[in-house]
């Protein structure tokens, strides 16, 4: 029976029950129904002329119709309908240089989910369809569908381990079955038991799954175990405080190929990591543990969207420590949302690798990655990373405004970042069985209260079988923090670590000490001395900095920071590295509706030694912005920023910008954005001009209508685009 009719069955089944006297007294089905109807017409037009004076003309008008429709009702005490279909229509005609081509993308979309619960069970079926239609001029029609069974069970009962339980079958194919047909079947089951012992949490977790492709004739049984167990908690009256977990997982892969498709084998990630910054080495990205949670569509805090007026336009750097060096071809880097061919194609994606999360090494792009389809995500594939690094991350610029259709996307949350190292199926054909090995464990033990005298141990160990390779890292210290008097205060640590990676072991010694001054409310000063001594293999290297930091508040309205720092590094080969780093600034809010920003950071390092040639390189970068509100709904704002540096051509840089809503909480509304940036570097400049009215026709309704005007001119290319859109929502 096709799927199509089954669920056509299901509904007048669903139907004819409620009908039923049985089930009169249960809620009315059609009390949970809405939906909405969406009619989007755009239209945009572009000029561009080079350098040697060709000129190309592209225009496109698209207009593209969608009508939802939501059932979510409780049909018994205990049972609930969950029933979604999406109609959606895109027809484009697009011209380039007087030739025409004419696309229709057409999408269904149903799903229907029956959920069951009735403490301690819960159970649930769904099914789901996307259907996508693709018509070009002159070229045959491709249709491909995603469809996808799920059935759930779940018993979680109080003082007992709970049970859960997930059955998946997933098909993708095209109409005939030539350029894509695979099936999936998941099983997966859950074990989970807390209460036994305070602070412990024991989990299990097995998952088989069989994927075929049939065009590339390469199938893949995969058998997944997971045991974990987790312990936290504190001793003495709090003196000593627990943190520890042991993983186990075992993983077995079952290859078996008539052709030579690519095989992907994920890559365990010890830590997620982010940091937005124009700066991309050295720099050290911070820890993000929602990038690799698990959750592919949760936010995890990282915003790839339009930024408002104003907004950070810093580059976003999303990164992953492997713990091991590790091969890694191909990053999967997932957002919450769909994203038009349009937007998904303007972001460009560099990847940089390291060996420390601080001097990064580019590796390849920047380049535009395959986004979808039916999967939120970007595939950012690269040659292997040979030698393998343990630390690697991607960078690409939030979405840029002059990209057509960029208003609609204020947000784009990056939810997940994956790796992979594929394989040709040539070379993994077979059984491949591995084991892994994690413990991990933190303690602290208080000795004093005054002075705040305590222990830490930290201690982390992986062992990877079949090949034995295991690692470790050991980290003794002992802390103290006191305060001397009103004004001083100062804390200070020493420690050691014992690490080894493969067969190489490492002794380092740790020692760093501040001491912070607060004469006055509105002053501080801090001075850090850090410092380390790495043995490895009866080679030394040492690194040293110190840092003084200082805060001031002058006035009501003023604030002033000036910070400096010196840094020497000694390598195991007789290199000899410093580096002097000074920056300063003010925020400074003369009247309420005023904000001005002043910022400016040097850094200038030296390197000899080693059998190198000595180099001396400078970085310059400096910053001033102005924001003026005078109106609650108007607001200026504008940034003028420099770059300089060793080599390399003095940059400026210039953004104004104006956001205008005359109109903010009536039933018209009338918004107006104007900005311009201009470079330096290539003698480019940008303007655009982007008013936009929303017109709410009642308490359900609203029409918008946008118009955008772009110019942009730089030594090599000029363009002149204008991008016109208007949208009628419905809601019921």
């Amino acid at each position: 029976m096709r799927p199509a009719h089954s669920l056509m069955i299901a509904f007048m089944l669903l139907s004819a029950s409620i009908g039923s006297p049985v089930v009169a007294r249960a809620q009315d089905i059609f009390s949970g129904v809405s939906g909405f109807l969406d009619l989007n017409y755009s239209s945009f037009s572009s000029k561009s002329k080079d350098s040697t004076g060709d000129t190309v003309k592209f225009d496109s008008n698209s207009f593209h119709p969608r009508f939802n429709l939501t059932i979510n009702t409780t049909i018994f005490p205990n049972l609930r309908l969950y029933a979604n279909g999406l109609f959606e229509k895109e027809m484009t005609v697009t011209e380039t240089d007087g030739t025409k081509t004419r696309t229709t993308n057409t999408r269904l979309t149903p799903y229907i989910n029956l959920t069951f619960s009735d403490k301690p069970f819960t159970a649930g079926v769904s099914y789901s369809r996307r259907e996508e239609t693709t018509e070009v001029s002159h070229t045959p029609t491709f249709k491909r569908v995603n469809e996808e069974y799920d059935g759930t069970f779940g018993w979680h009962p109080d003082g007992l381990p709970w049970l859960d339980l997930i059955l998946r079958k997933t098909n993708l194919f095209d109409e005939k079955r030539t350029v894509l047909d695979t099936t999936e079947d998941y099983y997966g089951l859950t074990l989970r038991y807390l209460g036994a012992v305070k602070g412990l949490d024991l989990r299990y977790s097995a998952s088989y799954d069989d994927r075929k492709d049939n065009v590339l004739k390469l199938e893949l049984k995969t058998l997944g175990q997971t045991a974990r167990a987790t312990y936290s908690n504190t001793f003495f009256n709090n003196r000593i405080s627990l943190n520890t977990n042991y993983v186990l997982n075992q993983s077995s892969i079952e290859t078996s190929a008539e052709g030579t498709g690519p095989v992907s084998f994920p890559v365990f990630s010890f830590g997620g990591l982010f940091v937005v910054d124009n700066m991309l080495s050295p720099i050290a990205l911070l820890p993000n543990a929602a990038l690799i949670d698990g959750d592919l569509t949760t936010s995890a805090g990282v915003n790839i969207g339009l930024p408002p007026l104003g907004g950070d336009t810093r580059p976003r750097q999303i990164g992953l420590d492997l713990f091991n060096p590790t091969e890694v071809n191909s990053l999967l880097v997932w957002v919450d949302r769909e994203l038009t061919p349009t937007i998904a194609g303007s972001f460009l994606w560099e990847v940089f690798i390291s060996s420390d999360n601080l001097n990064w090494t580019h590796w390849a792009g920047p380049f535009p990655a395959p986004f979808g389809p039916f999967q939120n995500r970007f595939e950012i594939n690269f040659p292997n990373v040979v030698p393998p690094k343990r630390y690697i991350k991607v960078v690409t610029s939030p979405l840029n405004g002059a990209v057509p259709g960029a208003s609609s996307f204020p947000n784009i949350f990056v939810t997940e970042i994956q790796a992979f190292n594929n394989k040709p199926a040539s070379e993994v054909r077979g059984r491949t069985t591995s084991t892994t090995h994690f413990f991990n464990l933190d303690a602290r033990t208080r000795i004093f209260n005054i002075p705040y005298l305590y222990h830490t141990v930290s201690f982390f160990y992986k062992r990877e079988d079949p090949s034995g390779q295991q690692n470790y890292d050991l980290v003794n210290s002992l802390n103290v923090s006191q305060r001397f008097s009103r004004i001083f205060s100062g804390s200070g640590r020493v420690g050691i670590e014992n690490a080894q990676q493969g067969e190489k072991t490492t002794v380092s010694y740790l020692y760093d000490a501040s001491i912070t001054a607060e004469p006055l409310r509105t002053l501080r000063h801090n001075l850090l001395y850090s410092g380390r001594i790495d043995q490895t293999e009866g080679k030394t290297e040492n690194l040293n900095s110190i840092f003084l930091n200082n805060n001031a508040e002058l006035y009501k309205g003023i604030d002033v920071y000036l910070n400096g720092g010196y840094s020497w590094r000694k390598g195991a080969e007789g290199q000899s590295t410093t580096s002097e780093t000074i920056s300063f600034g003010s925020t400074i809010v003369p009247h309420p509706t005023m904000n001005i920003n002043v910022s400016y950071t040097t850094t200038m390092t030296d390197q000899s030694g080693g059998g190198q040639p000595s180099s001396s390189t400078s970085t310059s970068l400096g910053d001033l912005t102005l924001t003026y509100t005078p109106l609650p709904n108007l607001r200026f704002f504008s940034e003028f920023g420099i770059v300089s540096g060793t080599n390399q051509k003095t940059d400026f840089t210039q953004t104004y910008g104006i956001n205008w809503t005359p109109f903010p909480d009536g039933a018209l509304q009338f918004n107006f954005n104007y900005s311009e940036n201009t470079r330096s570097a290539d003698n480019s400049k940008e303007r655009i001009i982007s008013p936009s009215v929303r017109w709410r026709l009642g308490s359900r309704s609203y029409l918008d209508v946008s118009y955008q005007w772009t110019t942009s001119d730089s030594n090599s290319q000029s363009t002149k685009a204008t991008y016109f859109n208007t949208t009628l929502k419905i809601f019921f």
